[in-house]
């Protein structure tokens, strides 16, 4: 799955439009989509810089908006588990960075 599929089933699953999950936008949907999609990229063998460049931010941001959707996943925050259900969860990651590992 490359890069603009995985950003259409990301706005998808949140609900949002890619224009929103692109934006500046704070709403939660909009924050969660963006924040799963750097999960995903990373888990994909993507580095932080191109993570940022997907959702129109920084590395420094993507490195952030990794970490939080990692905690909130381990947390069992409803909203991000109900969002990676809905994404596929690791079943998404079936082409993923074989035996590297990836640190948040």
């Amino acid at each position: 799955m490359n890069e603009s599929m995985l950003i259409e089933r990301a706005c998808r699953v949140c609900g949002v439009s890619r224009a929103d999950m692109l934006s500046s936008s704070r709403k939660r949907d909009a924050v969660v989509a963006r924040q799963m999609l750097c999960y995903v990229l990373r888990k994909k063998g993507y580095v932080w810089h191109m993570c940022g460049r997907a959702i129109n931010r920084d590395h420094a941001t993507a490195m952030h908006s990794a970490r939080v959707f990692a905690e909130q996943l381990q947390l069992g925050d409803k909203l991000t588990v109900h969002v990676w259900c809905a994404f596929g969860g690791a079943n998404a990651l079936v082409a993923s960075v074989g035996n590297r590992t990836c640190s948040f």
